[in-house]
């Protein structure tokens, strides 16, 4: 039953989408001097056309590839002689793996909170505006960037490793966490909460055949990844279809993740993650006490009302660095709204450059219950698709923009003539007095902090930044900050 969309559950969605393309092929944006390879002949009618190529590959061993230098965002096959890592693992006491275990998740997480920092940062930076609402899905992101970045090699691999953070968090913590992150979010019964995360690949016909086992067979393994051949030659049958498929996995949240032009006849190739997250609150707020509560939208503003929740509660309260944090778990106790609020007189925009990845991942660690009265404001961010190409090139990502781009992992030989067109995020989120609701997409066509006791107060009375996290793993889902609670 579809619930009414005012002060109802929240909702929370995103989904990323990245277009790979032929070189040179009617592509402005991207527009190289590199010719089309030869097309693959297009599969036959006793071919499966929809069926996951993907999947299929699962049973073929994938074929040896040398290691990389810039290491792995999933982990490689298994290799004949177990490493020796692996059988120290094996004879450990289980504190020390659990300790090990924390470490992994603690790395994961502030990666993930980084990296989505960093895009908010850009896309300030780009704007000139860092007094706006924004909300990021870096788990979504990561999810199709990994699936993008298990396919490629040299420099367009180097540049992908440096930004999903296998360097700073240690190729070996990265590597092994995530999927057993991913897994831990998606296995059947993981999470009370209704919680949908789907990857999938869209091919055309012309290079489906080029696919090697060895990428088939990891991102289906490491991703959950199904897979799709369409004819990208009717681009905007295309268009539809994939749009079709994220709008169904976010629940309708996100109805046009690839905007008009975002595919045409030279695409060859979309990856696409789609996650949606909807929970009430372990408490919910009772919509009769909200009212009108005054918000600083900047220190040398005047208070404006905002339409703000309120309720006498326990929460997880904490004050880092003069951060007033506190925390609000959603029902089943397996996610929860992180909230960080600067000191009074600070900017949202000197906030947002201080904080670090891993100050968020460490936030709850800082956290004791206390019972207070809370006013939080009630807020939403409506869906846009935003292109993130620039953004992605100023993090460093460069080569797999341009002529020098290596695909040939995930295409084989037609794999050294595509680029990578643009990579696309759309991200929604509403909070209200019954919960959260959250949707993302994602596509891409081819140091140790002070702590004082808890703060008096749980008044959330000036710009803010938020993160919705998995508990158990600190692994943040969506990542944002709220500007002005009365914009959508």
């Amino acid at each position: 039953m579809k619930t009414p969309d005012h002060f109802k559950l929240g909702r929370i969605a995103a989904c990323c989408l990245l277009t790979l393309a032929s070189a040179g092929i009617g592509n402005a944006q991207t527009a190289q001097e590199t010719k089309e390879p030869e097309a693959t002949a297009a599969p036959t009618a006793a071919e499966p056309t929809q069926k996951d190529i993907v999947m299929d590959a699962v049973a073929t061993p994938p074929a040896a590839t040398p290691p990389r230098t810039s290491g792995t965002l999933v982990p490689t096959p298994p290799r004949t002689q177990p490493a020796t890592t692996t059988n120290a693992n094996a004879t450990a006491t289980p504190a020390a793996r659990r300790y090990a275990a924390a470490a992994h998740n603690a790395a994961t997480a502030g990666t993930l909170a980084e990296l989505a920092l960093d895009l908010m940062r850009q896309q300030s930076s780009t704007t000139g505006n860092a007094q706006v609402n924004a909300v990021v899905s870096p788990l979504s992101l990561v999810s199709a960037l990994g699936m993008v970045y298990t396919g490629t090699a040299g420099a367009s691999a180097s540049e992908l490793a440096t930004l999903l953070g296998t360097a700073s968090a240690g190729e070996r913590v990265y590597t092994a966490r995530l999927p057993v992150l991913l897994d831990e979010l998606t296995k059947p019964g993981a999470t009370s909460a209704p919680f949908v995360m789907a990857n999938r690949v869209w091919l055309d016909g012309t290079v489906a055949k080029a696919v090697p086992p060895s990428y088939a067979s990891m991102v289906s393994d490491r991703f959950n990844a199904d897979a799709s051949i369409v004819s990208f030659a009717q681009s905007a049958a295309a268009r539809k279809t994939i749009n079709g498929w994220v709008a169904q996995k976010t629940a309708n949240r996100i109805p046009e993740l690839m905007p008009d032009g975002s595919i045409t006849s030279s695409t060859k190739l979309v990856v696409t993650n789609a996650i949606h997250f909807k929970s009430k609150w372990e408490k919910p707020f009772d919509p009769a006490l909200t009212a009108p509560k005054p918000f600083k939208v900047s220190p040398n503003a005047a208070a404006k009302p905002v339409p703000t929740m309120v309720d006498e509660r326990q929460v997880r309260l904490g004050t880092i660095d003069n951060i007033t944090v506190m925390e609000l778990p959603f029902a089943g106790d397996q996610f929860s709204l992180m909230i960080g609020v600067p000191p009074a007189g600070h900017t949202l925009d000197a906030f947002e450059k201080d904080l670090e990845g891993l100050d968020i991942a460490s936030w709850s660690e800082h956290l004791k219950p206390t019972t207070c009265k809370l006013a939080l404001p009630r807020f939403s961010i409506e869906p846009a698709s935003k292109p993130l190409k620039a953004s992605l090139q100023a993090l460093g990502v460069k080569t797999v923009f341009g002529p020098d781009a290596d695909f040939e992992p995930m295409l084989g030989k037609v794999g050294k003539g595509v680029v990578l067109d643009n990579v696309y995020q759309s991200a929604t989120i509403i909070i209200d007095e019954q919960g959260g609701e959250a949707a993302a997409a994602t596509g891409a066509t081819a140091v140790s902090k002070s702590f004082t006791p808890p703060a008096p107060s749980c008044a959330v009375d000036r710009p803010f930044i938020f993160a919705i996290v998995h508990r158990a793993t600190g692994a943040p889902l969506f990542v944002g900050k709220i500007a002005d609670p009365t914009q959508h």
